[in-house]
C-alpha cells in the first residue's frame, strides 16, 4: 500500500510517468501519514518507519509543486511517522527549515515552515520543545511560525516535566506583556498559558501558581481586556481548571479553581459584556463542569430573545458540564425537536448526543437529510 502511494506521489507507475494532479499527490502523502501507526517491514532498513521517513523527506525538494499544499502534506505525513524511525539528520534539517534556512537550495514560505515545526514537535522531545521558546523570543519569527509555536506549547503541556511547564509559563507571560501583537497571536497566548497552568495543576503541582503571576493575569485579562481578547482569556481560565474536580486535591489548587469559576460566573452574568465574551465564559464554565451553571444555561437555551449563536454555545456548555440533569435535557430536547434556526437545533442535538440521550438521534438524522450547516 505504501509503495503504491509513493508511486502516486512520484507520478510514476512502474517505469511509466503519469500526470498526477497536485491535490492527488497531497492526499497520497496524507494517506501515508495515516498509515504511520501500522506495522512496517521487520528488516533493519524499514523497521520503525526509518526508510519511509527518509523517503518522505527526500521528496520534499524533489516533487514539483507550484503551491505549498504538497510540501505541507509531506511534512504532515512525516510528523505522523514513529518518532524512533525519524533519523537525527532529518530532524536537524527540519529545524533548519523551521528557522528559514534553505533546504538543498530551496526556500519555503512561512506557512510551510509552520507545518515543519508542527511535525518536529510531534516527533517529541525536550530538545524540540526548547526550540518553541526561541521562536517566540525572536522578533523576526514570522507570525505563521509564531502561531504554530504557541499551539505546540499548548499541545505539549501535559508531556512536559514540571520545570519545562514553569519555563513555558514564564515565557508566555513575557510574550503576553509585549505590545502590538496580532489579535490571533495574543488570543492564543492566553489559551496556551491556560493549558500549561491546567496541566501543572492536574499533575498536583503548584509551581506555576507559586512562581508566576498566571493566577492573576488570566483573571484580570478575562475581566478587563478589550472585549475581543476577553473571550480568549475566559476560555483560558476554563482550560486551566478543566481537569480539576470540585472539592478534590490540595487546598491551594481548590482555592484557585473556586476563584476561576467565580470570575467566569461573574463575566457570564454581566449583561454589559459583549455576547461573544459571555458565550466564551459559558463554554469555560462547561469546561470547569460547574453544576450551578446548569440552570442559567438551560434558561438561555430556551430563550428565543437571545441570539441563536449564544443559545447554541449555552447548549454546548451544558454538554461540557456532563451531567444528565433533567433541566438540561428538557431544554435541549425542546430546542432540538422544535422549528428554529438549523445551527441552534444542530448544536442542541449534538449536546444531547454527547450526554448520551437517545432523543438526539432524530434531529441529527434530519440535519443530515436536509443538508443544513452545523
Amino acid at each position: 500500500m505504501r509503495g503504491r502511494l509513493l508511486q502516486v506521489l512520484d507520478g510514476r507507475i512502474g517505469k511509466d510517468r503519469i500526470d498526477v494532479p497536485p491535490r492527488t499527490r497531497q492526499f497520497a502523502a496524507l494517506a501515508i501519514g495515516l498509515l504511520g501507526d501500522q506495522p512496517f517491514s521487520p528488516d533493519a532498513r524499514s523497521k520503525d518507519g526509518r526508510l519511509m521517513s527518509q523517503l518522505l523527506w527526500q521528496r520534499l525538494t524533489v516533487i514539483p509543486h507550484k503551491k505549498r499544499d504538497v510540501p505541507i502534506a509531506l511534512l504532515s505525513a512525516l510528523g505522523l511517522q514513529p518518532a524512533v524511525g525519524v533519523p537525527s539528520g532529518v530532524r536537524d534539517e527540519l529545524r533548519d527549515l523551521v528557522r528559514g534556512k534553505k533546504l538543498r537550495g530551496q526556500s519555503f514560505d512561512p506557512q510551510v515552515r509552520a507545518h515543519a515545526l508542527t511535525a518536529l514537535v510531534r516527533l517529541g522531545s525536550s530538545a524540540e520543545r526548547a526550540l518553541l521558546g526561541r521562536l517566540l523570543r525572536e522578533r523576526k519569527t514570522p507570525v505563521e511560525v509564531r502561531i504554530a509555536a504557541i499551539v505546540a506549547i499548548a499541545d505539549q503541556a501535559e508531556r512536559m516535566a514540571t520545570v519545562e511547564r514553569l519555563a513555558a509559563a514564564r515565557m508566555l507571560e513575557r510574550a503576553l506583556a509585549q505590545e502590538e501583537q496580532e489579535l490571533l497571536v495574543a488570543g492564543l497566548l492566553n489559551l496556551a498559558l491556560g493549558e500549561v497552568l491546567g496541566a501543572d495543576l492536574a499533575a498536583g503541582s503548584t509551581r506555576i501558581l507559586d512562581s508566576t503571576k498566571a493566577e492573576d493575569l488570566l483573571a484580570r485579562r478575562a475581566e478587563a481586556m478589550p472585549w475581543y481578547l476577553q473571550g480568549f482569556a475566559a476560555l483560558a481560565l476554563g482550560a486551566a481548571v478543566r481537569n480539576l474536580d470540585d472539592g478534590a486535591g490540595p487546598e491551594t489548587i481548590q482555592h484557585y479553581r473556586n476563584r476561576a469559576v467565580l470570575v467566569l460566573r461573574k463575566i457570564h452574568a454581566d449583561r454589559t459584556k459583549e455576547e461573544d465574551v459571555r458565550a466564551a465564559a459559558a463554554l469555560a464554565l462547561g469546561f470547569a463542569r460547574d453544576l450551578p451553571s446548569v440552570e442559567p444555561f438551560a434558561t438561555i437555551v430556551r430563550n428565543p430573545n437571545r441570539s441563536a449563536d449564544y443559545r447554541g454555545y449555552a447548549a454546548l456548555a451544558l454538554a461540557l458540564v456532563g451531567r444528565r440533569d433533567a433541566r438540561a435535557l428538557d431544554a435541549l430536547q425542546t430546542v432540538a425537536t422544535a422549528a428554529g434556526p438549523e445551527r441552534l437545533r444542530a448544536r442542541a442535538a449534538m449536546a444531547l448526543s454527547v450526554m448520551g440521550d437517545g432523543a438526539s438521534v432524530a434531529p441529527l438524522v434530519r440535519e443530515l437529510e436536509e443538508g443544513g450547516r452545523t
